[in-house]
Order: C-alpha cells, then structure tokens, then sequence
C-alpha cells in the first residue's frame, strides 16, 4: 500500500505513513496555488480526536517538480508534478516517544465523535497486528542483484554535450551549467526500499531522510544534507549547501581557500 517517510535527525523528529485518506494533485505553473487551496480547504473544520495532548496532528507528505511543463515519463508514471497524501496511517517519532493516529475524512454535517469508536478499533486492530509482527523473528530477505546497468543518452552524445558547454563557456556564452543523464539500473527483484533507507540512515547522519511511494514499487526517496525551506507559525528558514571549492594538501592554504568560500558573495 502507499507508504511514506520523514526523519529529522537534528530535531529527534520521524514521520511515518501508510494507506491513502485524502489525496491532493495539480498541474501547471499555479500547481502551487492549487495545491495549497485544497490544503485550506481540507483542513477547514478539522477535528482532532485525541484523548490528551500529543504532537499529533494531520500531516501531509508529498512534493512537486520543478519544470512546469513536467510530463511524467515512464520513470515517474505513479507521480503527478504536484502531488501530495494524507496518510491514513500517521506514526510520529519525537525524541523516543512515538504516537499512532488514523486520519479519515467524513462529510462536514456528520458527528467526528460518532466515528470515535470505529477509529479506536481500526486503530487497536492494528497495534495487535504489529505486537505479532514484533514477536516474529524477522529475516530480510536476499539483496537483489544488478543485472543491467543502461544510458538512454549514449555515451557519444553525452561527450559532445560536454565539449559544446566547455566551448560556450571559453566564448564567455556561459558561466555555469550542470549536466545529467539518466541512468537506469535493473535488478533481478524488487529493490529492497526498506534496506536502502536504513543504510542512509547509517551513512548519512546529518541528512533528511524520506520516501514518497504513493503507488505500491513507484517510490521516490533519499537522504539530503539540505533544507529547503522549514515554516514555523511566520518563521521561514532555509539553508544553502550549493557552494564547492578545490581542497589543498597544505593545511593554512586549505584555511585559506575554507575561508574565501564561506565569504563568497553566493
């Protein structure tokens, strides 16, 4: 079922998700707009059943692209260019202490407390079936292997994009571009998601970890070092990592270049 993923470790913060409640798309340079009108008016009226104070609150997990004229190829088939989901199974991790709540939407003239009761035995019903599951012991199953590693964009063409930017930059035409290409790996199973999370986790600390799996095996995640935009009540935060700058084997040097790096106007 969809499954989805947050973890701050520098806040003591983890977010987890199943199965679909409500589901929010857009398309199209307002997708932003759109996206955050169906946010407004989804939790206009929202009502919080919990039985004493808690961090629980409705979250939604999702993302956008950043072309707005991106068209889901067959990599990205289960995504929309602005696509987010309330889960319908919320577990929150903060500082040790998790807490499990069921998110559902029901029409605005019925009772929230008349369904009281259908959550709490949805809600036990699970807690039982996880209890089983954690007296089993549990075997991972075998690593798929790779076995073909392909380029849609051939490797000719490739060199040729790079000698064209080399030569526009020496003209002064450009200044900077990145380059990319595809790379598509097959395995002889299913990619093992779980696993591949947790050695991010176990490699890459400092990172934010997530996955966004909105269909069951299409599922987009990763670790990055970078936040990009955090909002707290009218607080918004951001942080830079773009900056990069060669390395010297002569310790003040390397100071030195550290330096002029962090004084970057940049």
């Amino acid at each position: 079922q969809p499954r989805f993923f947050w973890e701050n470790t520098t806040d003591g913060v983890s977010l987890a998700g199943a199965g679909t409640a409500v589901e929010l798309m857009a398309w199209g340079p307002d997708r932003f707009d759109h996206i955050q009108r169906q946010a407004l008016d989804l939790f206009d009226g929202v009502a919080l059943l919990n039985e004493k104070r808690s961090p629980v609150v409705p979250r939604l997990f999702g993302g956008s692209a950043f072309r707005d004229e991106f068209v889901p190829d067959e990599a990205w088939a289960g995504f929309t260019p602005a696509h987010f989901v309330l889960p319908h199974y919320q577990l929150v991790l903060v500082e040790g202490e998790p807490w499990l709540s069921i998110n559902v939407q029901i029409p605005l003239e019925d009772d929230p407390a008349a369904v009281r009761a259908d959550l709490h035995e949805a809600l036990s019903s699970l807690i039982l079936m996880l209890q089983v599951f954690a007296k089993q012991p549990f075997q991972p199953p075998p690593r798929p292997r790779v076995v073909d590693v392909t380029y849609p964009m051939g490797y000719e063409t490739w060199a040729a994009n790079i000698e064209r930017v080399r030569h526009d930059i020496k003209q002064g035409q450009l200044n900077k571009v990145v380059l990319s290409r595809v790379c598509e790996v097959r395995f002889d199973d299913r990619v093992a998601v779980d696993d591949a999370l947790d050695y991010l986790g176990t490699h890459y600390t400092g990172c934010y970890r997530f996955l966004f799996e909105p269909e069951p095996y299409h599922a987009f995640f990763g670790a990055t070092p970078e936040l990009l935009a955090s909002v707290q009540d009218r607080d918004v935060r951001t942080m830079a990592l773009a900056g990069s700058i060669r390395r010297s084997a002569d310790a003040a040097q390397d100071a030195q270049l550290a330096d002029q790096l962090l004084h970057d106007p940049k």
